[in-house]
This record gives C-alpha cells, structure tokens and sequence, in this order.
C-alpha cells in the first residue's frame, strides 16, 4: 500500500519568475503610452503581479509607475511628458519574491496622435506620346507621423474618371505616368501617405500628351572632362559635341570671362564646337566652360587646361656675403614656376672679362656658396630654375669684385609704413642688400616734423628687429622718417626720407565682385549652384549687408549661405551661394558696404529656369 504525503513548499524552496520578455509601446499620445509584455515562466509558483518601471532617454533615475501589482500583462502608463522620449521594463513577482527587470523597451517620444498629411506640391516634369514625368515635394504638414510613401492618380481633364497609376506607396518623390493617350490632356494628383492614411491629394498643371522638343546635351570625351594637360608651345583643341533640337546656341568661357579672340578660335564641325588655340602659352591655363540653350533647355559643361612649361626668371638674386675668397648668393623661386615643382637650380659664372660660363654647381635650395675665386677679380653669375619640363631663361648677376669687405653696411631695404593712428605711426623694412661684411646689429630710426630743421632719433636704444612703432606724434601733421643700420664697423647712410601724415588711416568702401556675370545677371537651371563671392575694402573693415529684392538677408538658411571673412587689414571676403538654385530664388540680390567714409553697393540679377514650358493648344 502506497502513501502519499502533502507538504506545503517554503517560499525559500522556490524560484522567482522568469525575466519578462522585452515591453512593447503602442498608442503613444502626447501623455501616455500603452506598454505590454508577455507572461514569463513562474517557476512553479503562481504570477502574482509586474511591477513597471519607466525612465526618461537622458536620465539615469529609474521611476515606478504602479504602486500595487499589475495583475495584466499591459498597462496604459499616463503623466508623461509631450516630446520627451521614455524607455519601460517590467518584473514579474510570484512568492518567491521578484524576478529581475527585462532589458528595456525600444525608446518612443510622447507626442500627438498622428493625422493624414497634406497635399505634396506636384508638377510636370516632361511628357513623351505615352508618358508623363511627375515629380514632388513632400507636403509641408506631414500629420505628425513619417511620410511613407506616395500614390499617383491620373484623369482626363473634364472628367472625374481617376485612375491610380501606382500599385503601392511609391518611396521617391518622382513617378512615370503610364496608360495616357496621346494628345490628350491629362490632370495628375498626387497623395501622400503616412501611418493615419491618405492625405489631401496635391495636383499638378493640366497637360498635353506628346513628344517635346530635345533638350540640349553636352558630351565630352573622358580624357577631356578629367582635365586636359598640355606643353607650351604645342595647339590645344578642346571639343565638345552639342545636341538638341531646335540646334543649341553656344558659348565659351575662360575663368568666367570671354576668351582672348585674338588668339583663340572657336571652330564648328558637325555637332562639335571646339576650342583651338595655336602656340598655347601658360596664361591660356584654366576653366573653359561650355554653355549651350534652345528654348528646351539650357545645359554646360567644363573642363580643366594646364598649360606646362619650365620654370621663368629666379627673383630677388643678391650677393649676401663677398668676400676675397667666396661670394655667397641667394635668391627666392620664380614667380611661375612653369606648372610643375621647382626641382632646383643651376648656378655659373664667367670672369667679367670672359663670355665662356663654367663651374656649374647644381642646387635643391635657394642659395649657393661660390667657392675657389680669385682676390681681386670680379666675377659674372647666373642662374637657372629648373623643372621637369627643363631649365628657364637665366638670370645674371655682376660683375661682383672678390675683395673682403670694409666699412658699414648699405640702408635698410623698403623702407615703409604698415599702419597709423593720430599719434603713432608703424614702420617696417627690409635688411641691406649689403652688410658691409659684418652682421647687422640693429638699427635707428629718425623723425622731422614739417616745421623743423633738424631730424632727431625716435629710438634711444638700437632696434633689432624689422618693424617699430614710434609713439608721441602729433595728429595731422607732416612727418619724414628715415632709417639707419649698424654693424660692428659702424652705420650706414640713411634712407630716403619717407613723408608721411599723421592721422587715422581710412578708406571709403569698393566693392570688387570676384566672378563676371554678364550684364550683372546669373541664369541657371533649377538645382544648380549659385554663387556670388566679392572682395570688400575699405578701412575701417566697412559693414557688410546683403539684400534679396531689397530685403535684408539677416543670416544663412539651409537654403541660402551667407559669408563674410575678414582676410586682411582692410580687406574682407563676402560671398552668397545657394548649393540647390530653386524658382523662388530668382531676384535681385546686393550686397552693400558701409563704413564711416561712405558706403557702396552691387547688384546681381538671378534668373532661375524650371521645368519645359507646355502650352494649351
């Protein structure tokens, strides 16, 4: 005979539930969320409840919701606030106890309940004898809930008979209209869709089913658009082929300017216009742009030249130490440089009474000692930048007699004022060509005002530097200055006197457009880039505004950017550029400069072009 006991279990013999699946968030308004969850294992004791906890995206604080147990498996949790986003985790107790909290819900922001959207702004983009090309752009009111798609209707004009053209929410905001007949006249709607429906349909213009005139086309040859590299000396044809119909007019442009007609041609065979130039030289380098229109269109394109050659004349050659037995050269690169990296220079020399260059010594940088020269003979030099198109012209130097130095060194260099006020002025110079063959220790600046005789010295204690500032002056009169170096043998001559009056520099506004628009007038395509840069001078850095029809343009839009950058003392860069050129672009936009002295103003048109006109027939 069996016998079979009944025990009741220990609350500590048993195990707390299962961890909750992860909460699901439904019904979202803009105070309360409906939060729910499946039931977990219970381990062998009865689920007596869940407790839930809520907290905040950007809070560390956890915070109950319920005070006694949720006997459901859903809650609806209220109090919440609109535009804040939460997270939900849930723990099942039995008598166990508590189990842990499950990982926490998908994050979800408190906000309204989601309304159809508004109508899309929809228009004809092209048309074919079987076809029409639709585009959009979304509605500005989306009903509070992603857009997800769009649908696509079509009607005769004078019926009521719509049709819809596609067979699901289409993603993009550009559609083919199919199954239209041609010549007639069709209306065609557009309707966005989000999580609440359908919304109000936008529709486009009416339009006729047919072939339209072709646009124009630009084709250039690969090898062309990537840019086109070519040595000085050599011809340069850069073509294009051009289509459309009724045939496209053609223009060229160098750098947004016209092309120098005196050297450049501008050829037409067949289809191709094409750029020729006989003898290129390095200044034919830069953009050449292609413009083409018929009343279909307007389109262009560019290409990049680089017109190569050696390198021209080294600058500033100058002898920095003579001495009986070495001459110490140096000089600064070319200013063009051919195109190509400087890859160093030849350095000769003859005697002053020979024609026959010898002792050629090659160099990577701007200087040369000249080495085993005789005392007392003078001595001829040149040289020669290299590239690796070849050597350039030469540049000469001398004669120069190979004797030690003696005496003081020549005055200083470019003798000059960078800045004044009403009573101080900042003078600046170069170093002397000739040290006298001792290094220069410093040097002394002197002023005269207009009504005195004498000049007396601004500085007590020598200068070492390259600039000074002499404080002390008195406004709105005359000054000379002039300056003097010393070595270690004594000082130099000084200066011409430099005649300056002493007051607050200041210049009336200019402004210099930096890109030339015929006519003061931009014409683009819809979609293409607008830009509008000019250099602003003017001391002090005048005001810069800028004004669309006469209205100002207070700051930048996602739209419309607006720069301006101070680049030098009195020199500021502005420029307006709209990256994506839409219709309600098009106007006037100027930009004015105003400082104390006066003010200007510049004025450029924008013209911005939309899809083909179509006409009611």
């Amino acid at each position: 005979m069996e016998i079979f006991l009944l025990t009741t279990l220990s609350p500590h013999l048993l195990d707390p539930p299962e961890v909750p699946n992860k909460p699901e968030i439904d019904d979202i308004t803009a105070h309360s969320m409906l939060v729910s969850w499946n039931e977990p294992g219970d381990n062998g004791s009865p689920i007596l409840g869940y407790w839930v906890e809520r907290r905040e995206i950007n809070s560390s604080h956890w915070a109950r919701v319920n005070r006694d147990l949720i006997a459901d498996t859903e809650v609806n949790v209220e109090g919440l606030i609109e535009g804040l986003t939460y997270i939900f985790r849930v723990a099942a107790e039995n008598q166990a106890g508590p189990s842990k909290f499950s990982i926490p819900s998908d994050p979800k922001t408190a906000h309204a309940p989601t309304l159809p959207p508004g109508p899309p702004v929809a228009r004809v983009m092209d048309t074919t004898d079987h076809s029409i090309d639709v585009e959009w752009d979304a509605p500005l009111d989306n009903g509070g809930g992603e857009i997800l798609g769009y649908h696509v209707d079509k009607a005769m004009v004078g019926t009521k008979d719509w049709s819809r053209s596609t067979d699901r929410p289409w993603k993009t905001r550009a559609f083919t209209v199919y199954g239209v007949r041609e010549g007639a006249k069709y209306l065609v709607r557009v309707i966005a869709c989000n999580a609440a429906g359908e919304g109000t349909p936008g529709f486009t213009e009416s339009v006729f089913v047919r072939n339209p005139a072709e646009k124009p086309v630009i084709e250039m040859d690969l090898s062309v658009k990537n840019g086109v590299i070519i040595r000085a000396g050599e011809t340069l044809n850069l073509p294009a082929t051009v289509t459309g119909k009724p045939k496209p007019s053609v223009t060229w442009t160098k750098d947004d300017g016209k092309p120098d007609k005196d050297r450049v041609e501008i050829l037409e065979d067949g289809n191709e216009s094409i750029v020729h130039i006989k003898n290129v030289q390095r200044k034919d380098s830069g953009k050449y742009l292609i413009s083409v229109c018929n009343p279909s269109g307007i389109k262009s394109a560019w290409a990049r030249v680089d017109v190569m050659d050696v390198p021209g004349l080294v600058t500033d050659l100058k002898p920095v130490v003579v001495t009986r037995k070495m001459i110490f050269l140096n000089w600064d690169d070319p200013i063009d440089n051919g195109g190509s990296d400087i890859t160093g220079f030849l350095v000769e020399r003859r005697d002053g009474k020979m024609h026959t260059w010898r002792q050629p010594v090659e160099t990577t940088s701007s200087k040369c000692e000249c080495v085993g020269i005789v005392e007392g003979q003078e001595y001829v030099f040149r040289v020669i930048a290299k590239n690796k198109y070849g050597m350039g012209p030469p540049l000469e130097l001398g004669p120069i007699l190979a004797v030690d130095p003696q005496g003081p060194p020549s005055y200083p260099e470019k003798f000059h004022y960078t800045e004044r006020t009403k009573k101080s002025i900042t003078l600046a110079w170069k170093p002397p060509r000739n040290d006298g063959g001792s290094p220069i220790i410093g040097y002394f600046i002197e002023k005269k005002r207009q009504d005195q005789q004498a000049f007396e010295p601004c500085n007590a204690e020598i200068c070492p530097n390259l600039s000074m500032t002499v404080e002390g002056l008195e406004e709105d009169w005359m000054y000379e200055f002039r300056i003097k170096c010393t070595n270690l043998i004594g000082e130099s001559e000084p200066s011409i006197p430099l005649t300056v009056m002493i007051q607050d520099d200041e210049v009336s506004p200019e402004i210099h457009m930096l890109k030339v628009f015929k006519g003061d007038c931009i014409t683009v395509r819809k979609g293409e880039l607008i830009e509008i840069p000019a250099d602003v001078i003017g001391l002090p850095i005048p005001k810069v505004e800028w004004f669309m029809d006469d209205v100002l343009m207070k700051e930048s839009s996602e739209s419309v950017l607006m720069e301006t950058v101070e680049t030098g003392r009195m020199n500021c860069k502005t420029c307006v550029s709209i990256p994506s050129a839409n219709r309600r672009d098009k106007g006037s936009y100027t930009v004015t400069a105003s400082n104390n002295m006066g003010s200007c103003q510049h004025t450029v048109f924008v013209m911005v072009l939309g899809e083909i006109p179509t006409h009611d027939q």
